[in-house]
């Protein structure tokens, strides 16, 4: 990924190596700067910041439009006729937001206290491949279809879709939180159903929630390198797919 910008009498180069990245991946790459002036420019204040942000609302400079994660400062260097480069690496947290539809991961190149004004390189963020390889055994076997997902606490939220058969009739969707944390598939299932109950004027169909909170050991979900247990995944999800049919019938 490459984006060449321009902040007189500077001109900036960002190349970034790769194109995509997952929670937890190291972001590398070099900042190039260059002048065409005799004269040094002095690059006290300015840097590189790794941030989360929405924006549509930067642009309208709202203070709470953005999140520094990392940065790396360029204070106490200068360029002059010759190009200044400095190497790069930042490391994403297993944890950090991914890309959202409203929200992304940007590289801002300018001054702190004003990163609204500056440069910025969008970055899309993936989720770990531990919990992609989870949603695909989920899907592939189960039939369920994930319609998107969010940044939730820490957590990853995934709307689903249930298959059209009559296991899941009564099943309207599921919004399925996960996070890997200390060797751990934490999972919580939130299941929008309907239910026939007795009313006043006989059997009606109400709405109801069903929820289930699951953790899966390392073992449970994993196998040996970066293979997936899609054995222990598919009898974690089943478990809880048997008391949702057995709670739900219409």
């Amino acid at each position: 990924m490459r984006g060449t910008f321009f902040q007189k009498p500077l001109e900036i180069i960002l190349e970034i190596n790769g194109e995509s990245w997952f929670q937890g991946d190291t972001i590398q790459g070099t900042v190039s700067l260059k002048t065409n002036g005799e004269e040094s420019y002095d690059l006290d204040g300015l840097g590189l910041y790794l941030i989360f942000g929405e924006p549509k609302k930067m642009l309208k400079k709202s203070p709470k439009s953005y999140e520094v994660l990392d940065q790396v400062e360029l204070t106490g260097q200068s360029v002059s006729n010759n190009v200044s480069e400095t190497e790069f690496s930042l490391k994403l947290s297993d944890y950090c937001p991914i890309s959202e539809k409203s929200k992304g991961m940007f590289l801002a190149f300018g001054f702190k206290d004003d990163l609204f004004s500056a440069h910025r390189l969008e970055l899309p963020i993936q989720p770990k491949k531990t919990i992609l390889q989870f949603l695909e055994v989920f899907e592939t076997f189960e039939r369920f279809k994930s319609e998107g997902v969010k940044n939730k606490k820490g957590a990853l939220e995934f709307k689903m879709l249930p298959p059209d058969s009559k296991d899941y009739a009564a099943v309207d969707s599921l919004v399925l939180s996960i996070k890997e944390e200390d060797q751990k598939l934490i999972l919580d299932y939130l299941f929008k159903v309907k239910k026939l109950e007795y009313g006043e004027v006989g059997v009606e169909s109400v709405k109801a929630k069903l929820t289930f909170h699951d953790e899966l050991s390392k073992s449970q979900y994993h196998s040996f390198g970066d293979s997936v247990n899609q054995v222990g995944i598919q009898a974690a999800i089943k478990n809880v797919l048997d008391q949702v049919k057995s709670k739900t019938t219409y």
